[in-house]
């Protein structure tokens, strides 16, 4: 199947197949393979192919699975479909780019990564241990009252015993507000999930962030004569928002080499030219990335060279630059 691409005489009948068929195959295997060969043949063919005009479908589905495999090949067509800059425009359109950045929190979850040695004499609990005994979760009981806190681990039980379900409203410290379980990443997907997964989680945060560093080139801050473009580009503008960057920043502190090394390319990509950088140190940036024991540093130190100078650390401080 992999060179599919180069056999097909009309690349955009049989794309036009597949996806009908997709549409209309209720096995979530058959959907898999469909989505599997679209993007093979979409990657391949995209500019014979032209825009995908329901790309904010694809979104949407990638929003409401809870199948794992049909999750892994949504996200590898969309990666796909976004090599094409009508599509980015749709994609940004429906808000895409929360429905990835919800995904990309999900590498904290992979605790099977290769361990970076820190220099401690303390005794420490495994990732697994720590994230399964601490108690940060409240859930709304039937008399719409706050039950908790619970740990992880008591969530599970809570789940197999059903005394919560997928509309079951639930909280944990740092998020907005209360949210059905479903729309909650690290409860939907290790709690409702089905099926076998075809990444782990630091390789399906990997690909997300590879399309927002896509993304954001496909719109650059500047023009042709280096002028600085304003507004700034929305695909930007929404990766510099409170409920974005925060997120992506925090990804530092899984110390997984490949994930670091395009978190920072990615920040510094969307922080250039843009009117956030002085409050930047604000995500705690700045701490995490020092914390970082690898000898990947070249995208580490030209952040620090483009941004430690330009923080406003005090609020009636304004950096001369922006003057």
């Amino acid at each position: 199947m992999s060179d599919v691409g180069h056999h097909v005489r009309e690349p955009r009948e049989f794309f036009n197949d597949l996806y009908h068929r997709f549409l209309l195959s209720p096995k979530p295997s058959m959907k898999a393979m469909c989505l599997q060969a679209m993007a093979i043949v979409y990657g391949r063919c995209h500019e014979e192919i032209g825009p995908f005009n329901d790309t904010a479908f694809m979104v949407r589905k990638l929003e409401e699975c809870e199948n794992r495999t049909e999750r892994d090949r949504l996200l590898q067509f969309i990666d796909k479909l976004l090599h094409n800059r009508h599509n980015v425009k749709l994609f940004l359109d429906t808000n895409g780019v929360r429905v990835l950045v919800d995904l990309v929190t999900l590498a904290h979850l992979h605790t099977q990564r290769a361990y970076v040695p820190l220099q401690t004499s303390s005794l420490e609990a495994s990732p697994d241990q720590q994230r399964d005994t601490e108690k940060e979760w409240y859930y709304g009981n039937k008399d719409k009252e706050r039950d908790g806190p619970y740990s992880f681990g008591e969530m599970k039980e809570l789940w197999k015993e059903s005394t919560i379900h997928q509309k079951t409203r639930c909280w944990a410290q740092g998020m907005e507000g209360w949210r059905p379980l479903e729309q909650i990443p690290q409860l939907k997907w290790q709690l409702m999930a089905q099926g076998m997964s075809l990444m782990n989680e630091s390789d399906m945060a990997t690909l997300i962030l590879n399309i927002f560093i896509r993304m954001c080139e496909f719109y650059p801050s500047r023009d042709a004569e280096n002028a600085i473009v304003r507004p700034l580009p929305r695909a930007k503008r929404l990766l510099s928002e409170p409920n974005a960057l925060p997120h992506i920043v925090q990804l530092l502190l899984t110390f997984d080499p490949s994930l670091v090394e395009r978190v920072t390319k990615l920040l510094n990509i969307i922080l250039e030219d843009n009117p956030q950088l002085p409050r930047a140190f604000s995500t705690g940036v700045f701490f995490f990335i020092l914390m970082y024991t690898g000898s990947n540093i070249l995208p580490i130190a030209k952040f620090l060279k483009y941004t430690h100078m330009k923080q406003s650390f005090r609020p009636d401080e304004v950096p001369t630059y922006i003057l």
